[in-house]
């Protein structure tokens, strides 16, 4: 059997692998290790959950720019087109973010999922990062799966997150 490697086979496969290594990133970035239980994560989660979409959005940005991304930029707002932030990985790949700041108990949906599909699409995105502060449905988490190369930070990965940087 022989594998065919055309020109999209090779994009795919190009895509696929700077998702993966920006998954890694992240991963790298913080370390499963630090305590999750921090009183001053906990105190710092509560924080996020005060505030307005938009300033969520700046705390989104300013945490890409400490994780190494560059050219963060804030595109949110009244039409932004599905897009929140905007950025470039360590490889120059176009990142579109988007930032959902909801109560823990509401979940990010299939639909929005696809929204931010189409909006890194309309932007001409490489790959897409989710900030939520809660957690996605069981199809949201499938539409990701299906996509797969977007990065989802939900409200459990933030807590940790915060907890590396207090």
């Amino acid at each position: 059997m022989t594998a065919v490697f055309g020109p999209k086979n090779v994009t795919n496969l190009i895509i696929a692998w700077l998702a993966t290594k920006s998954a890694e990133r992240i991963s790298d970035k913080f370390s499963p290790r630090k305590g999750l239980h921090n009183p001053h994560a906990r105190a710092s989660f509560l924080n996020l959950l005060s505030l307005s979409p938009e300033e969520f959005e700046e705390f989104c940005a300013d945490l890409l720019k400490r994780m190494g991304y560059r050219d963060v930029r804030w595109v949110g707002g009244s039409g932004d087109m599905g897009l929140d932030v905007i950025c470039s990985d360590e490889y120059g790949g176009r990142v579109g973010v988007q930032c959902k700041r909801y109560s823990p108990s509401r979940k990010v949906t299939a639909k929005e999922v696809r929204e931010f599909i189409g909006a890194l699409s309309l932007y001409g995105c490489d790959s897409g990062i989710l900030f939520t502060t809660s957690d996605l449905t069981d199809e949201a988490w499938e539409e990701v799966r299906i996509h797969g190369n977007i990065t989802v930070i939900d409200g459990f990965e933030l807590r940790r997150m915060l907890s590396e940087l207090s």
